[in-house]
């Protein structure tokens, strides 16, 4: 962080009060921006550099910082958020206080802020200022940074989220210590994970199997249905009047399971026509099938603003219309904005364990390798999600597997 000499000013006590705004380019109004259209006319020395607002007196109140750009155009690229804090002694040195990296092109997607909250110290002038250090094409008409105190935005969210949130769901499942784990995982405690030999074996996929009318084959496609079975009882979404959305074409007797069950499903497929893809009388009856279940065609690639509200989803991406990993991640991150707060998502993807090998199966479906798990879920849990524990189970078996992914969208998003 720069050296800066700062002007003595009278502190403002209440700055944080209520809200108020801050110039993104009032420190160095001739510099340009790495996001096109914003910034001054002169190339800036750092070339790194997005924006920086004066530094300014925050209170002593915990504080929310937004930012918030108008017109975001962006494909890709990564921008980080950082709070500078400078002492009020002359020549004193600038120091970070917090930061937050955020993928400017999800931000460009959804429209949604930018936030960042920290405890701001009377002692210390503070500058929100923003820097992407990877390649971007990011454009924008202009950016509003907003400081309110974190205390009444908190309780505004409190509100706001538990008049949308959705009323089905666990009221809380025990946190994890790692991210990541090698324990042998289970279906009667579903976290994200692949099958294993052990869960052919387990009550729950045999009492599964004869539900859905199958012989208990260890069928890796009837594992799929059956994880995502089990995953919603066990996050307690399995209920008569919970809404549900399938973002994918492989659905097998999961639309009828779901509508027995007393759910209200809706299926995106654009190939199939119509509901009678989905029917299974033995598992539903056709006049209930059909009072349950829709049919609303959407590319996954492009998601309807309209499919949104559900209190969860599940998917298996078409590798017809999402045909990269970058593409899946993409997809996989946009379809939270489907959800209702606290929703969850049950997500199929194919895993190859070992990182040798071509990065697409035979029949294009991107592979997920190990570490692209961590990625996109700290990607997810930056936007306030919850993820479960992700399970590899590696017991050395290099062959392609279907890998469940359960993500609960955040109270506050």
């Amino acid at each position: 962080m720069e050296a800066v000499s700062v002007v003595d000013a009278e502190p403002a006590t209440s700055a944080v009060e209520k809200a108020f705004e801050l110039n993104a380019f009032d420190y160095v109004p001739d510099w340009s921006s790495r996001i096109l259209g914003l910034g001054g006319p002169m190339p800036a020395p750092d070339p790194n550099y997005a924006f920086h607002t004066p530094y300014t007196d925050f209170g002593d109140s915990p504080a929310l910082v937004s930012v918030q750009f108008e017109g975001l155009q962006a494909t890709h690229g990564i921008i980080v958020i950082r709070i500078g804090a400078l002492p009020r002694r002359q020549g004193a040195m600038a120091f970070q206080v917090a930061a937050q990296e955020f993928p400017i092109w999800v931000m460009a997607k959804d429209g949604e802020p930018m936030r960042i909250r920290f405890r701001p110290s009377p002692d210390n002038l503070y500058a929100v200022m923003g820097h992407i250090f990877n390649d971007t094409d990011a454009a924008a008409t202009g950016v509003a940074i907003s400081v309110r105190r974190a205390s009444e935005v908190t309780a505004e969210a409190e509100a706001l989220a538990n008049q949308r949130r959705t009323l089905f769901g666990a009221p809380s499942v025990r946190p994890a210590a790692q991210l990541t784990t090698v324990e042998r995982p289970t279906l009667a405690y579903p976290v994200s994970q692949m099958p294993t030999a052990d869960q052919y074996r387990e009550a729950a996929y045999a009492e599964w199997s004869a539900r859905l009318g199958e012989s208990s084959p260890r069928d890796p496609e009837q594992w799929r249905q059956i994880y995502i079975l089990q995953v919603l009882r066990r996050y307690g979404l399995l209920e008569p009047g919970a809404r549900g959305l399938c973002l994918g074409s492989e659905a097998g007797g999961l639309p009828a399971i779901l509508a027995e069950t007393g759910c209200s499903i809706v299926m995106t497929d654009p190939a199939a026509e119509g509901i009678g893809a989905w029917r299974r009388p033995a598992l539903c009856p056709t006049d209930l099938f059909d009072l349950r279940v829709t049919h609303e065609p959407a590319n996954l690639a492009d998601i309807p603003p309209a499919l949104a509200s559900f209190d969860f989803l599940w998917s298996q991406p078409d590798p017809r219309t999402i045909a990269s990993l970058p593409a899946t991640t993409d997809f996989l991150v946009r379809s939270m904005a489907c959800l209702k707060p606290a929703g969850l998502a049950v997500h199929i993807v194919a895993y190859q364990p070992r990182s040798a090998g071509e990065p697409t199966a035979a029949d294009g479906t991107p592979l997920f390798r190990p570490g692209d798990f961590e990625r996109l879920a700290l990607t997810l849990i930056g936007q306030g999600h919850e993820v479960a524990q992700i399970n590899y189970d590696d017991s050395g078996d290099p062959e392609v597997k279907p890998f469940g992914f359960i993500v609960r969208r955040g109270l506050y998003t």
